[in-house]
């Protein structure tokens, strides 16, 4: 797809760049948020000339962007040979710092900067679908940029997420991405000696200080910034330093902090080098010969790195018999869900009624009853006789539901709701006035993961959709996760028998498309719970919902990749549920749902 680079000039946005290049995701525009001109400009404003030359405070401690090296911006935009637009910030933008942001945010937060940035861009650019960031490991990164992305109708790329500090400086270098750093702050580092210093040059000091005092090797939390002056993607020139003033912003023994100021002039590629730059491009687009550890999703190694022996036949007999089969609007039973109320509608389907009709009178009852600011649902089940009724409801969904910490949603297609021509609402929720238990009520915690970027780590689902949520109290925490289907997380499509090609696997029965959405499925549960640092032994309840393609003893065979994954599950389950349904979201044939009750 067409995309619009969000860039700082640091290593992580040009990063981010190739490696949704690799996926066939080319940027056409670039985007930046730079400090406006000393003396007043208008932080608001939506867009301006690259070329327009100003004075600059360089060092705005913005939650958001970095802003060192602004004035570098330009020059890079120039050597990629891409238009750049940009927006102006001040000090004292981040007025939600929240994590989870807000649904009605101040007009002048940094973040509605860039909203209004993107939608200019947007608007100018109307072929772009989607927008490549650098974030790491910062959720308040991500999810601002993912509700501004969804606000506008784009894809939040993030191939970066949750690869190692290590990886990061690795892709660097294989990739020849050549960044000097030109901000420090953070013990150990001292800015008269590494501002100005190459990434590698400075390596061996961030290693030592992120083994020592446990900071982020790549920067994430801020104890270093870079600019990058050549990649692989400048197409006939790269920068080079000629001045270079260093400010040293505090001057304590410990932590000295400070940030440099430089000036830059366009050198020309040699034709070696641009050949080289042409057959790296290349290499990276097949996807074959340059690979990173994190390109595979660590829980599907597991197999091939820890197969377990093939179990008795009696042990796969007794895994049989605990699973169960029953209809699809028992899943509250099925999950252990009792501790929280769950709220049903059903509608009577005539042919006089439409689709969008029916659906949004179920949902306006339920916002009926719903107690504002008191009734917090976590997952919304809709079951219904054809596929129009679940495309209807999952547009009146995103319509009405809020787009911050939103609920989880599953639609299908269920042969019980043909039976009765109905379609049903099971709208689960935690609230003490409502009858719930005292330690489900208002005054728990409540974590939310709600990931809509694609990247390596797990499938995000784009819209108003959580992949889990977490109830804690003073006594007990209960978490509910999924549903987590068999999505290739850097693509977002389902998984294939070609997705376990790279994957080293020690069974016996040979892979079928069915087995590696499975295996998939599995890996991005994982990936969900060990955002709550939670494992499969933290697990009490898993269900799984097939469609009939689904193989009748997919659960208990052995031989296959998918039986490690349930073994791993046979720890702690108590109970597992088999529902059977006509279809599933994104043309699935299985979804896993799981509650931890801790």
């Amino acid at each position: 797809m067409k995309t619009i680079a969000l860039i700082s000039g640091g290593k992580d946005s040009l990063l981010a760049i190739l490696a949704a290049y690799r996926y066939g995701h080319e940027p056409v525009v670039l985007v930046h948020l730079t400090p406006a001109a000393v003396g007043g400009a208008d932080a608001a404003a939506a867009t301006s000339d690259a070329s327009s030359s100003m004075e600059m405070e360089q060092e705005l401690d913005s939650y958001m962007f970095q802003t060192v090296g602004s004035n570098v911006v330009g020059e890079i935009a120039h050597c990629l040979d891409l238009p750049l637009r940009m927006g102006f910030i001040e000090k004292g933008q981040s007025k939600d710092v929240s994590l989870a942001y807000s649904t009605s945010p101040d007009s002048l937060d940094e973040v509605e900067v860039l909203y209004r940035l993107l939608k200019a861009v947007k608007e100018e650019f109307p072929d772009v679908q989607g927008v490549t960031t650098g974030a790491i490991l910062s959720n308040y990164q991500r999810l601002r940029v993912e509700a501004v992305c969804f606000r506008l109708g784009l894809l939040s790329l993030s191939y970066l997420w949750m690869r190692q500090p290590a990886e990061i400086l690795d892709m660097a270098k294989e990739l020849r991405l050549t960044a000097i750093l030109v901000k420090t702050a953070s013990i150990g580092l001292d800015p008269r000696i590494l501002i100005g210093q190459t990434l590698e040059e400075a390596r061996p000091r961030l290693e030592a200080m992120a083994r020592q005092y446990g900071s982020h090797l790549a920067g994430e939390g801020g104890e270093y910034e870079t600019t990058v002056l050549n990649f692989p993607m400048f197409k006939r020139e790269y920068l080079t330093v000629i001045s270079k003033r260093i400010v040293v912003v505090d001057d304590n023994p410990f932590a000295p902090s400070g940030h440099g100021i430089f000036t830059v002039a366009r050198r020309p590629k040699g034709d070696e080098e641009m050949n080289d730059d042409a057959v790296l491009l290349k290499q990276l687009r097949d996807g074959k010969t340059i690979c990173f550890p994190s390109d595979v999703m660590s829980p599907l190694l597991l197999p091939g790195a820890s197969p377990l022996s093939t179990p008795a036949p009696s042990s796969a007999e007794c895994w049989v018999k605990r699973c169960r089969t029953c209809a699809l609007p028992d899943l509250g039973s099925s999950l252990g869900l009792e501790q929280f109320v769950a709220h049903e509608e059903a509608e009577a389907l005539d042919e006089t009624a439409t689709p969008d009709a029916a659906v949004r009178g179920m949902l306006d009852r339920w916002h009926a009853f719903a107690c504002p600011g008191s009734t917090r649902p976590f997952f919304f089940l809709f079951l219904a006789p054809t596929n129009s009724y679940c495309e209807a409801f999952d547009r009146a969904y995103e319509d009405s539901m809020r787009w911050i910490e939103p609920p989880g949603r599953l639609s299908v297609v269920d042969p019980h709701s043909l039976s009765g021509n109905r379609a049903q609402l099971h709208v689960y929720y935690s609230n003490q006035h409502r009858g719930a238990p005292t330690e489900c009520d208002n005054d728990a915690k409540v974590t939310v993961l709600h990931c809509q970027s694609r990247s390596h780590w797990a499938a995000g689902v784009f819209g108003p959709v959580a992949e889990g949520t977490l109830y804690h109290t003073a006594s007990r925490s209960v978490c509910f996760v999924g549903p987590a289907y068999g999505l290739v997380p850097a693509l977002g499509t389902l998984a294939v028998e070609t997705a376990l090609d790279s994957i080293p696997l020690q069974y016996e029965a040979s892979a079928s498309d069915f087995e590696a959405e499975l295996c998939f499925a599995f890996a991005n549960l994982m990936a969900y719970l060990s955002f709550f640092k939670l494992s499969p032994a933290s697990v009490t309840h898993l269900t799984c919902v097939t469609t009939p393609e689904a193989p009748s003893d997919f659960v208990g065979r052995n031989g296959t990749p998918s039986s490690f994954y349930f073994r791993l599950f046979e720890k702690a389950t108590v109970w597992i549920g088999h529902h059977p349904v006509w279809t599933l979201p994104f043309s699935a044939h299985v979804a896993l749902l799981a509650v931890c009750d801790i």
